[in-house]
């Protein structure tokens, strides 16, 4: 009897300690958002942005701009002389619409504040005009309508606050600051040497320091910084933590201080920091990424607003046109309202959006087509839109968005809390731009709640919600993708063919995207991916075509052949190099061919390899995979036509074997 009492005073306690914890932990599972659960994202989004981080501002530009200067009936004034910001306050007043014609400049000696500004002319902001230690430009919208927005800062604060006044601009549109007409945009902050580093040792619980890869002085980092601390964790199963530099100590160390920077930061998690050697002269650095946010050029603005839909589009899908216009309901996905915050862009050909070490937080606009944190939208060649250095952080609907653009630089950028892919790339017909050296961490779990950074509601459910949100998303392959790295999205990155084979938006119908040129893919780390790290989906096999970016990217589709006219194998092999996968749930693609992994590190991935159908190679004897490293996880491998060729490969710990493994399984199982 004392026996059988015993017992039940065991299992009482550990139904106590341990199965009601279990139970706690089952019900606070959230589900990531999908396209329809707009509801669910409203309701929630109080919780989604508890956590979210705007840069503290100087009390007078709160007092005078924040959720302030609602204009119904905003007046149009156009200076007829070059003037000082100091007496155009006093021509323009904060109710007025200025324009600045052409042949015509302000210097920014002040604080200014006004309505919209529209700049035909230019406006010039550096040290020497400034005239205080920070200054700041309000408007409800900035738009360079063919003339010049010139800003350079390297020691002073700056800081430009589009406010929410009711102000809708007819090209820009509301809460923007963007350049059309050939208008050009520059903004430059202080540079830094190196916007990010990896952590050289572990940090773990109740450590209030931590040690970089680089030392923080050289890197040009100061105290009272904001970092971030990528998440480690498996199968986007983690947190970001985020403090502030409290002081600089031996060997490369930072001694934290809180996100607010009023007490010690201690860590409350695991971060995670080995070098792993994976063959002669390569190895996996599989060290938490630690970004710095704090810049001294800030592109801020008021609160996102959730705003009600205009029912025009009779229950079905609106047009690309009235999307990009106002908040549309769209009945097919649930959308009733949209969520702004401010957006920049620039517009067609000739227009210039440069912005190089800024921070841009509070922005993008959900359910708006265009509207993104950075916009390089239809301009063709710009091999002047150079992103380069700069903060994203705080964004609903993606974080740099590439449409239509060739050429573009995006490098060294930071990213986190974007919430839908963080870098995109939009149409297909996109060629050759620079993407270089980002990290883009999500910092929230996808099942917590937060849910991760899905997003409902935008126009490419495949890019932004639990369907395959992604660090980087590219409906054009011909790009380049070097030394990235992505931590904790559900995707890390995803090429995908399936579902806009032909082109997509506009180019619909104009290109063949299973045969595009792949551009370099190489030094990139992806890891802690919910589904895939590296993806490529789902039909891809690059063939020589006559695409080029004179032609703006298009093929003439006659080119799109699998076969030469002579009957030779038109295809056109690729190779992605030195990439690193590892703590993912999968890594690969489906249908592929002339596509080679080589240098590839594949640790601790379910699926270290998944690949569903090749081919033989173009050349007739390249191998698939070669001088690769795979540790610990199953090799999904193809059937199709051809061998699959391995080739001077390390297999560590445990590793499974599969061979055509998805032979007549699903709806994308071939026979």
């Amino acid at each position: 009897m004392n026996n059988y009492i015993y017992v039940l005073l065991i299992s009482a306690i550990l139904k106590l300690f341990f199965i009601s914890p279990c139970l706690m932990q089952a019900n606070n599972v959230f589900e990531a958002f999908s396209q329809q659960d707009e509801a669910a994202y409203i309701n929630a989004f109080s919780t989604l942005i508890k956590d979210s981080y705007s840069a503290p501002l100087p009390q007078d530009l709160v007092t005078t701009c924040k959720n302030q200067n609602q204009a119904t009936m905003a007046t149009v004034k156009s200076i007829t002389t070059s003037m000082l910001s100091s007496d155009l306050q006093i021509f323009c007043g904060t109710e007025t619409i200025c324009t600045i014609p052409a042949g015509f400049t302000v210097t920014m000696n002040s604080n200014l504040n006004v309505a919209g500004l529209v700049l035909s002319g230019s406006l010039v902001w550096n040290d020497v005009s400034q005239s205080s230690s920070d200054q700041w430009l309000c408007a409800g919208y900035i738009a360079v309508n063919g003339g010049q927005f010139d800003m350079n800062l390297t020691s002073k604060q700056g800081y430009i606050y589009i406010k929410n006044n009711g102000l809708k601009h007819p090209t820009i549109q509301t809460r923007a600051f963007g350049s059309y007409n050939a208008g050009k945009i520059h903004v430059s902050g202080r540079s830094l040497a190196r916007t990010w580093s990896l952590l050289a040792d572990r940090a773990t619980y109740g450590m209030s320091s931590i040690s970089l890869l680089h030392k923080p002085e050289d890197m040009g980092w100061k105290v009272g910084d904001r970092i971030v601390i990528a998440p480690t964790m498996p199968s986007s199963r983690g947190d970001a933590e985020d403090y502030t530099i409290g002081g600089f100590e031996a060997n490369n160390t930072i001694k934290l201080l809180n996100k607010g920077g009023t007490s010690i930061g201690v860590i409350s998690s695991f971060f995670e920091s080995k070098t792993v050697y994976t063959g002669e002269n390569m190895s996996a650095l599989m060290q938490a990424e630690v970004i710095n946010l704090s810049r001294n050029i800030i592109i801020t603005g008021d609160d996102f607003q959730h705003v009600n839909c205009v029912n025009d589009a009779a229950g079905g899908k609106p047009s690309d046109s009235i999307q990009a216009d106002h908040c549309s309901c769209w009945q097919g996905i649930n959308r009733d309202q949209c969520t702004l915050g401010l957006h920049t862009v620039a517009i067609g050909p000739g227009s210039v959006l440069s912005l190089q070490y800024t921070r841009i937080e509070k922005c993008g606009q959900r359910g708006i087509l265009g509207k993104y944190c950075v916009h390089l939208h239809l301009i063709s060649k710009c091999s002047d839109c150079k992103i380069i250095g700069n903060a994203f952080e705080y964004g609903h609907q993606r974080g740099t968005t590439i449409h239509g653009t060739h050429l573009a630089t995006i490098e060294n950028n930071v990213y986190n809390d974007i919430r839908g892919a963080i870098i995109y790339v939009e149409d297909g017909n996109e060629m050759y731009n620079r993407i270089f050296y980002n990290v883009g961490i999500c910092p929230w779990s996808k099942s917590g709640e937060k849910r991760g950074c899905t997003i409902p509601g935008t126009d490419n459910d495949q890019s932004d919600t639990t369907l395959n949100q992604a660090g980087l998303w590219g409906l054009s392959f011909t790009s380049y993708a070097i030394g990235n790295r992505f931590a904790n999205n559900f995707n890390g990155m995803l090429y995908q063919e399936q579902g806009f084979g032909s082109g997509r938006g506009h180019l619909s119908g104009l290109e063949c995207l299973s045969f595009q040129q792949i551009g370099r893919l190489e030094g990139n780390t992806f890891h802690g991916c919910g589904r895939f790290g590296t993806y490529v989906l789902a039909s891809v096999f690059p063939k020589k075509t006559d695409r080029s970016v004179d032609k703006n990217g298009l093929p003439t589709l006659s080119t799109c052949q699998e076969w030469t006219a002579s009957g030779e194998d038109n295809g056109l092999p690729a190779t992605f190099m030195h990439n690193i996968d590892y703590d993912n749930v999968f890594v690969g693609q489906y249908n592929a061919g002339d596509l080679q992994y080589r240098f590839h590190t594949s640790i601790n991935n379910n699926n270290l390899i998944y690949w569903k159908e090749t081919k033989n190679f173009q050349d007739g004897c390249s191998s698939h995979i070669a001088d690769s490293f795979y540790d610990s996880g199953n090799l999904a491998l193809p059937g199709g036509h051809g061998a699959f060729i391995l080739e001077n490969m390390i297999f560590n710990n445990r590793v499974h074997f599969e061979s055509s493994h998805h032979c007549q399984i699903g709806v994308t199982g071939g026979s």
